[in-house]
């Protein structure tokens, strides 16, 4: 937790056009990075354990050289889901929303809506499905950036599949 003291604990207004709203970045501990000029996302395990720092560079650029998102310190995302150990209560037994981004994440809490949680990429590990079945969720729902393949989509569907057999799960995608 002492790694967040390195970073501002303030709400971003470019977070806040997002329809971010400034509760949520407060309440998810959204900071600021001056070093690198980019906002910063605490990512955190299913056991609300810190385990890494992405930032949002908070500027706009052309610049393919500079990435809009990195970690600035590095956690094996693949392991994790943005939101789970947030939105778990919500979640639980219920319809869980699945991301690719944080940012859509935080965006679901801003309006109320706390049964979402971002792969932090496309691609849905094994170890992501194995949470999401930890949910014990009656429907999954994958909302994965439009500009996708659908094939990215239903490999994530066989995915999640592959970790539920004998499970009576609801599993959709929207298009």
């Amino acid at each position: 937790e002492s790694i967040l003291d390195d970073y501002l604990k303030l709400p971003n207004e470019r977070f806040k056009r997002d329809n971010i709203d400034l509760v949520t970045q407060v309440e998810w501990g959204i900071g600021y990075d001056i070093e690198s000029d980019r906002i910063t996302l605490p990512i955190r395990n299913e056991f609300s354990q810190l385990i890494g720092v992405k930032g949002r560079l908070n500027y706009d650029t052309d610049d393919e050289c500079i990435p809009k998102y990195l970690y600035i310190v590095p956690c094996r995302m693949s392991s994790v889901l943005f939101g789970y150990s947030e939105n778990y209560s919500e979640m639980y037994g219920g319809t869980v929303m699945v991301y690719e981004s944080e940012k859509s994440v935080l965006q679901c809490a801003s309006y109320g809506y706390r049964n979402a949680v971002a792969l932090g990429s496309n691609n849905l590990s094994e170890k992501q499905a194995k949470l999401i079945l930890q949910l014990n969720p009656k429907h999954v729902i994958f909302m994965l950036d439009n500009c996708l393949p659908l094939e990215n989509t239903k490999r994530n569907i066989n995915t999640l599949r592959s970790v539920c057999a004998m499970r009576n799960l609801q599993i959709s995608y929207f298009d």
